[in-house]
């Protein structure tokens, strides 16, 4: 990925989300990074082959925050899923 133009801290709590999720990034792979913290408060960073996996995604959901970055604008596609200063969709 370039450059990141932008960075969503990011809420996918539900199997339905996570496929919502993935149909609203389908194509934007490569644009596009999932960042995680684990208990630990290390961050993970989940590139293009990770979101193409359903499977993969679920594991998102045991992150304590988790932020999706990009080198292109995604607001419109992900607004669903991004969370707002006080901590809710």
């Amino acid at each position: 990925m370039e450059n990141i133009k932008c960075r969503y801290r990011i809420s996918i709590d539900t199997y339905s989300q996570v496929k919502d999720f993935l149909a609203a990034v389908k194509g934007m792979e490569n644009h596009i990074a999932l960042v995680g913290d684990n208990d630990d408060g290390k961050s993970i960073v989940c590139g293009e082959e990770f979101l193409k996996s359903i499977i993969s995604t679920l594991h998102t959901m045991s992150f304590k925050n988790l932020w999706i970055e990009s080198d292109i604008d995604i607001y419109s596609y992900i607004k669903d899923f991004v969370i707002n200063e006080s901590g809710k969709n």
